[in-house]
C-alpha cells in the first residue's frame, strides 16, 4: 500500500486481487474497491501534489481519501481501506506491551485503582513508550492550575460533592491531551 507500489501505472503494480482483502470493512463494496484501484492510477498525481508525491503512506492515503472532483470523493472507499490496513498491528507485540504495561501499573497493593484512571496511566505510559523521559518534564504553568486534588476524584465522588465538583473528572483528560502535545492521544 505504499506509494512507490500502489501509484505505479496499471500494468507494473499489484493486481487487485493481492491486496490483504481480509482487512476489508465488512460492509465494503468489493467491485467499488476494484474500480477505485483500477482508476487509481489514472490521475495524474504528481500533479496533484504540486511535483511532491508523498512518500509516507499515511500521508498518501490520507491526501487520495481527501480528493475530489465536483464534490464526489472518487477515491475514498479504495483510500479508508488502505488506511485500514496501515493500521492494523503486524504482530501481537503492541497489545501484549499493553497488557504488560496494565499489569505493571495495576499491582496488587494499586487494586482499588478506578478504570478511567488506570485507562489515563495507560495511555499516557503507551503514548510516551520509548520517545520521552520524565526527568526533564517541566508542567506549564495551565498544567499547574490543574494538577489538585480533583483529578483523583472518581465519579461516585465528584457525585456527591456536586455539580461544582462534576467538572472534576474531565481534568484528567485535559492534564493527558496538553502532556500529548496534541488533540487526540491515540
Amino acid at each position: 500500500m505504499g506509494p512507490g507500489e500502489c501509484l505505479k501505472p496499471y500494468g507494473e503494480r499489484p493486481r487487485f486481487q493481492s491486496l490483504p482483502l481480509s482487512l476489508a470493512a465488512i460492509e465494503a463494496d468489493m467491485t467499488v474497491l476494484q474500480k477505485q484501484w483500477d482508476r487509481i492510477a489514472n490521475i495524474d498525481w504528481p500533479k496533484y501534489f504540486d511535483g511532491i508525491v508523498p512518500t509516507s503512506s499515511l500521508e498518501l492515503w490520507t491526501a487520495v481519501h481527501a480528493y475530489e472532483i465536483a464534490g464526489d470523493r472518487r477515491f475514498g472507499a479504495i483510500a479508508a481501506f488502505a488506511l485500514r490496513v496501515l493500521k492494523t498491528p503486524l504482530s501481537n507485540a503492541t497489545v501484549e506491551r499493553a497488557f504488560s504495561v496494565m499489569n505493571l501499573t495495576k499491582t496488587k497493593i494499586r487494586n482499588r485503582m478506578q478504570t478511567k484512571m488506570l485507562e489515563a496511566l495507560l495511555r499516557f505510559r503507551l503514548w510516551s513508550h520509548g520517545r520521552h523521559c520524565c526527568a526533564a518534564f517541566e508542567p506549564s504553568p495551565a498544567m499547574d492550575t490543574l494538577f489538585n486534588k480533583d483529578i483523583y476524584d472518581d465519579d461516585q465522588v465528584a457525585g456527591e460533592r456536586g455539580a461544582e465538583a462534576g467538572a472534576a473528572g474531565d481534568d484528567m483528560n485535559e492534564i493527558i491531551l496538553m502532556l500529548s502535545g496534541s488533540e487526540e492521544i491515540f
